[in-house]
């Protein structure tokens, strides 16, 4: 990934063009440079929509990862893999905590277990 640096020499030396050269092509080239950035740096940031990559390797190490609304735990090979990769059920949970159903949600399968008098 470039650095912060090299990004912002290359987005002042799109921004010297643009103000060089109006056409309306080079600021939509522009526009959809931003965009792409963009879209890279959410996909990057929000690793429990990422599926569950089990890696190469033979390591066999007992870990996390959030797939369908819940963090479920795997064999990670130890190489390769993603960013939806925890080391604990709690670690993955307070990452993914925005995509946790509410606990409304399980309020029935609580109630259930009530005793009724």
């Amino acid at each position: 990934m470039p650095s912060t640096k090299t990004f912002n020499n290359a987005f002042r030396s799109f921004m010297a063009d643009a103000e060089e050269t109006t056409t309306t092509s080079r600021l939509c080239e522009i526009v959809w440079m931003l965009a792409k950035m963009s879209m890279a740096t959410i996909i990057v940031a929000s690793p429990c929509t990422l599926p569950i990559d089990e890696g190469e390797g033979d390591m066999g190490l007992i870990r996390y990862g959030f797939k369908d609304g819940r963090c479920v735990r795997f064999r990670y090979g130890g190489r390769g893999g993603n960013f939806n990769n925890f080391g604990s059920r709690y670690g993955c949970e307070q990452a993914c905590l925005e995509y946790l159903p509410s606990p409304a949600f399980n309020f029935w399968r609580i109630f259930r277990n009530v005793r009724r008098y």
